[in-house]
């Protein structure tokens, strides 16, 4: 089959980018597929094609211009014959109309149910990105409510309960496909690779305890419950090793306030199979969270996982077996 993926970017580092550079690679084992996107990260160009989408500014200025960009290039190859699609799977609300299938990898009205509240210590200074979530959930239940004849994939049962408890989105038009992970690139195997030199990166001993929180958006995936917890440890020496982009300067301002400043590294965007596999456990005490595809990486590198039960891929795992399952509060 002629395969189209359409998403924002392509890499190996973010979430849905992510998983798109994996959903490709694999599929061009068996098909001829091109991926739609601004970026283009991690695929070869080659047994995956690239079509390059412009996109420009930010927030729903780049949305706008993203969705009809590709749009544009979609009908494009379409009209000149030289690339006839027989699927065209879109991971962007934007580009639905143009789509046989959209994948959602969040439902945004269950994100802003479930952030109405500020994390502690946050104010309301991420009160431009809840108004931002509000106008997506608003696009969301155009698309996907009770007249939809778009066909959805989402990552969880929990979010196909989701959908159908926010937009009456058809059940028969539902279909729940959770992610998978990478074992070649995450793996046991990496722990004598990296583990010292991640380390050294950060300046830490080679046996003192480290937690590691991974992730963006980190009021929604909880890195102020984690600092909290961090600062309630009795052994003192532990760490919490933060891997990803966001609000540096608030969360660092809250680790001071409790008593953990120096406890708390924050690392940036980076590969993050070198960190899981400097770490000694894994937490995620998300309010809410469609999959968390960083669970199961953390697993498949050989990592004990303590994660919120309001994570889709806490479905998968069993408490006190697979991982520790925290209950979220709201």
């Amino acid at each position: 089959m002629r395969i189209a993926l359409i998403v924002t970017r392509v890499n190996s580092y973010l979430g849905a980018p992510h998983y798109v550079a994996s959903l490709a690679r694999a599929l061009a084992v068996e098909h001829d597929v091109t991926v739609f996107s601004t970026e283009f990260r991690g695929l070869d160009g080659q047994s995956v094609k690239h079509r390059q989408i412009k996109g420009f500014g930010t927030g729903t200025l780049f949305d706008r211009t993203f969705s009809l960009d590709s749009a544009a290039k979609l009908s494009e190859a379409r009209l000149s014959g030289s690339e006839n699609f027989d699927v065209v799977n879109s991971h962007h609300y934007g580009t639905a109309f143009v789509s046989n299938v959209v994948t959602s990898h969040y439902c945004e009205q269950e994100g802003v149910r479930r952030m109405r509240f500020n994390a502690p210590g946050l104010g309301s200074e991420l009160t431009g990105e809840k108004l931002l979530s509000l106008a997506k959930a608003q696009i969301e239940n155009a698309l996907f409510g009770p007249m939809t004849t778009t066909n959805l994939i989402v990552l969880s049962e929990a979010m196909k309960r989701e959908f159908i408890g926010h937009h009456q989105t058809p059940s028969h038009r539902i279909f729940v496909v959770h992610s998978g992970v990478d074992q070649t690139r995450f793996s046991p195997a990496n722990v004598p690779l990296y583990r010292d030199v991640t380390r050294r990166r950060h300046s830490l001993d080679p046996n003192e305890p480290v937690v590691l929180f991974v992730g963006a958006d980190w009021e929604r995936k909880g890195l102020a419950q984690a600092i909290e917890a961090l600062s309630r440890l009795h052994k003192r020496e532990a760490k919490l090793l933060v891997l990803g982009r966001g609000e540096v300067r608030m969360y660092r301002k809250i680790a001071v306030e409790r008593g953990v400043g120096d406890r708390v590294i924050f690392a940036g965007q980076r590969e993050s199979q070198e960190y899981y596999a400097a770490a000694d456990v894994f937490l995620l005490p998300t309010q809410y969270e469609a999959f968390g595809l960083s669970i199961l990486e953390a697993m498949a590198t050989g990592l004990p996982v303590v994660v919120s039960r309001s994570a889709g891929a806490s479905e998968l795992l069993r408490d006190g077996h697979d991982a520790l399952l925290l209950e979220a509060t709201l």
